[in-house]
């Protein structure tokens, strides 16, 4: 699609008239109506304020697909919060926040108490004062937030939620807890939903469980 095509096509979309977008850009209507012929082009100044009409990017405005992620290590997108966040790039093009391949293990160790952490990847750590969120599993020690994992999660207290895409085998826990495998804890101070077997001390909540429960309040 050529770009006298793509403008047409966008300004239609917007329910636009030439006159309308010529007034816009400050140009006159026989302009627009040489780009959509295809006479000529517009001038390059004017490109960034056509994507702002339509709402798109520059890329697009050519009818090339925009490159997502495509963030520079020295530009990433978030405050500055003191958030530890492992993130996995191919060149410098950032990936999605799940694992690359799962044929290949990643793993990032860090040394120290961390306040967040949010991985693309494993987390292995000592103790954490804020919350967890991997793409795989988490190994660390105690945790006073949530943890969200797309694996399994082996870790000491909890003072918080728990998801695990896969088993959990902690101390114990303050808050809910879902896991698609087996639970195996100390205490638990909300709910419990395993896809398999829960093997605790006391639950507070309700329970849900693919097969036995094993807990000295049941």
């Amino acid at each position: 699609m050529t770009i006298g095509n793509r403008i047409s096509h966008l300004r239609k979309q917007n329910e636009m008239t030439q006159e309308s977008l010529a007034n816009k850009l400050g140009v006159s209507n026989q302009a627009v109506s040489k780009w959509e012929a295809d006479l000529c082009c517009p001038d390059i100044q004017l490109l960034p304020i056509l994507a702002d009409i339509f709402n798109i990017s520059i890329d697009s405005l050519f009818d090339r697909p925009t490159r997502k992620h495509n963030i520079i290590c020295s530009s990433l997108p978030w405050d500055d919060d003191k958030t530890l966040r492992v993130v996995a790039f191919i060149g410098r093009e950032i990936q999605d926040f799940k694992p690359i391949d799962t044929s290949t293990e990643l793993k990032v160790t860090y040394e120290g108490d961390a306040l967040d952490i949010q991985s693309c990847i494993s987390v292995h750590c000592t103790n954490v004062n804020g919350d967890i969120n991997a793409g795989t599993y988490v190994e660390c020690g105690s945790v006073r937030g949530d943890i969200t994992a797309g694996a399994h999660i082996t870790c000491g207290p909890i003072n918080g939620d728990v998801t695990a895409g896969a088993h959990i085998q902690c101390g114990d826990i303050s808050g809910d807890v879902t896991s698609n495998a087996h639970i195996e804890c100390g205490d638990i101070g909300g709910d419990a939903t395993a896809g398999a077997h829960i093997q605790c001390n006391n639950i507070g909540g309700d329970t849900n469980a693919g097969s036995y429960i094993e807990c000295n309040n049941m």
